[in-house]
């Protein structure tokens, strides 16, 4: 299962992101309308979310303070910004965190970044699943002490 984090104010908006990711098998998601209740759940267990859609306006602090403290707390995490901002310098500094889509989008362009956030998900979490670090490390010397 992939589990999305969508941080939306919008009910409109978040609704259309519920249904694009419902045509994707095996993706759930939790949505927050608040930057610091979803940043409170990932608190809490950074690793239970495989993305997420972040709108870059919300209520209580802006969308790409809340996806470097997401990073903080799960460093792989794919983001994908909403917003309404067509200038450069604010997609500039989107871009160093994830990827974006301006409002108002065509609902294609929608489709496909929701299927590329969905794709890298599933790609990042088989790597993590795949990963060998769960065995104990093997040590290049034995480090007990010999008498």
């Amino acid at each position: 299962m992939i589990k999305i984090l969508i941080i939306e104010d919008d009910p409109e908006y978040a609704k259309l992101y519920e249904i694009a990711l419902q045509e994707h098998a095996g993706v759930t998601f939790e949505w927050y309308m608040l930057g610091h209740q979803a940043l409170q759940m990932l608190s809490v267990t950074p690793s239970a979310y495989d993305a997420a859609i972040i709108d870059v306006h919300l209520p209580d602090m802006p969308g790409s303070r809340v996806a470097v403290a997401a990073k903080d707390l799960h460093p792989g995490l794919p983001v994908l910004f909403i917003t309404g901002i067509h200038d450069d310098y604010n997609i500039s500094l989107l871009e160093q965190y994830g990827t974006y889509l301006e409002k108002p989008f065509r609902l294609s362009d929608f489709h496909d970044k929701i299927f590329d956030l969905v794709m890298t998900a599933k790609e990042l979490k088989i790597k993590r699943e795949s990963r060998s670090d769960t065995w104990p490390p093997l040590q290049a010397a034995d480090s007990r002490t010999k008498k």
